[in-house]
């Protein structure tokens, strides 16, 4: 039995009891709840430790610590967002959103361009900031598919965006203006930026960030907690030498050797900003909790004991020479294997009416897809039930997928269902009663006849009418094939 399906086997059928008790005590627990959702916010332009952070970041994703929900660039540099592609797609995630600043005000250009330009080696596909959305548009559209509470936002670099962010008003994104939407939606965040208890510091006060520093401290929610990362706790965590046991097309390596001699090593600010979002204090720092930040006009800030906010800053715990080694083996780690990489291609059809194991499966099926291990392709219900579709959309829209096709069938049983209803009617989703969505047969037809040959896994957790169906179905204008023919070209298993 392929691991897949062999761990869903177990799932459904072992670990049954505890998705359904989570289900419903919780509402929707996965095996990914432990997982941190991040957004990374970077100048990627004016030092190497931005590319080890993304390395560190994506090593983190590898050990299922923390999903990239979205990279944005907050610096001027057009190449910048070419370089964090390249990146990413080294890690085998050249799919995740990313997002650029717009202005001409901040930043500086950098260094990144000869890697943002060589998608020949590297093999990424954006290479300048005319190619992705604004950040704001991508910091909304990410924020407002996912949960609340849940986002993570890693600042390693300038506050411009975030600035733009609090003052985003409502739009077709999302009914929320900016702080609506970060209260509603960001867990914490965690900024390098500062010197504490008080100083100067480049990301707080250069080419032209004094300003976006002031109105990010004086307007950010105060229920959502802040712990600034100061120039003190990266400054003496040397790392980078050890990156030259990496292979010569690892992008972070190259970054390392073109700026500041950094191969040699360099200071790890901006990892530990990121270490802090996933792993939080950790064994590596303690915090200064009492008091809050302020800011200067010229960018320089001071903690005072009053006023006592929501936010925090780190302290040195653990050596410099420890730390420096547990963030460079992250900088180190190579990209998951290809059949780690590369998910598997899911079309899940499912009574979803009789048992409440159902939505636990998809649940499962979407902890999955958060570890890249699986696309979902499509969803199908085999029961005619009005709301089926509906509560499918449910799950998936919580777990910031609501475009997965959904589909019903037109000729199955029918069955009452109360958590179907239930969460029809309770949670958010924009999918229609059954009779108005489309049949699964067709659905099904279409989507298949687009994938490459023996590429895709059915996923059956009922009835056996879709598949049944299915079998039947003649050409059409999806496919020349038959039923059997597209299956039999198209399914894997």
């Amino acid at each position: 039995m392929p691991l897949l399906l062999l761990v869903l086997h177990r799932v459904t059928v072992s670990a049954k009891v505890l998705l359904i008790s989570a289900f419903y005590l919780l509402g929707f627990v996965t095996f990914s709840s432990a997982q941190v959702r991040l957004i990374i916010d970077t100048d990627t332009a004016t030092d190497c430790d931005d590319a080890g952070a993304l390395a560190v970041a994506h090593a983190l994703q590898n050990r299922r610590e923390c999903v990239i929900l979205a990279v944005v660039v907050n610096n001027k540099d057009p190449y910048s967002v070419g370089a964090i592609d390249a990146i990413n797609t080294w890690f085998g995630r050249g799919n995740i959103p990313l997002g650029a600043f717009t202005g001409t005000t901040v930043g500086k250009t950098g260094s990144y361009r000869p890697i943002a330009e060589n998608s020949a080696l590297y093999g990424h596909d954006v290479i300048t900031s005319a190619q992705v959305p604004d950040a704001v548009t991508t910091y909304r559209t990410v924020l407002a598919a996912q949960p609340d509470a849940s986002v993570v936002i890693a600042s390693i670099g300038w506050l411009n965006n975030l600035e733009e962010l609090l003052k985003s008003p409502a739009d077709a994104i999302s009914p929320l203006t900016g702080p609506q939407l970060v209260a509603a939606k960001v867990k914490s965040i965690s900024i390098m930026g500062g010197r504490y208890p008080s100083g100067s510091e480049y990301n707080f006060t250069s080419f032209g960030s004094p300003s976006s520093t002031q109105y990010f401290v004086e307007n950010w929610p105060d229920t959502v907690p802040v712990m600034f990362q100061g120039y003190e706790v990266g400054d003496g965590v040397k790392t980078g030498p050890s990156l030259l046991n990496t292979p010569a097309s690892n992008p972070v390596r190259k970054a390392y050797e073109i700026m500041y001699n950094g191969i040699n090593g360099r200071p790890s600010w901006d990892q530990c900003a990121i270490l802090h979002a996933v792993r939080g204090l950790s064994d590596y720092w303690t915090a200064e909790t009492v008091g809050s930040n302020t800011i200067n006009a010229d960018g320089t800030n001071a903690w005072v004991a009053s006023p006592d906010k929501n936010q925090a800053y780190s302290k040195v715990l653990m050596s410099d020479s420890a730390l420096a080694s547990v963030i460079g083996d992250l900088m180190d780690d190579p990209p998951l294997p290809p059949t780690s990489r590369f998910p598997v291609k899911i079309i899940f059809d499912t009574d979803y009416s009789t048992d409440c194991d159902d939505p636990g499966a998809l649940a499962v099926l979407h902890a999955f897809a958060d570890n890249g291990d699986a696309e979902i392709l499509a969803t199908g219900a085999s029961t005619r039930l009005d709301k089926a579709p509906g509560a499918i959309d449910v799950v998936n829209t919580y777990y910031g997928r609501p475009g997965i096709p959904i589909a019903a069938t037109k000729v199955g049983p029918t069955h009452a269902s109360k958590f179907a209803s239930q969460l029809y009617d309770s949670f958010p989703h924009d999918t229609p009663l059954s009779t108005a969505v489309e049949d699964t047969v067709s659905s099904y037809r279409r989507i298949l006849a687009a994938q490459p040959d023996g590429s895709v896994v059915f996923v059956t957790v009922g009835y056996l009418t879709n598949m049944s169906e299915l079998l039947k179905s003649s050409a059409d204008n999806h496919s020349p094939l038959t039923g059997l023919e597209l299956v039999t070209a198209k399914v894997k298993e």
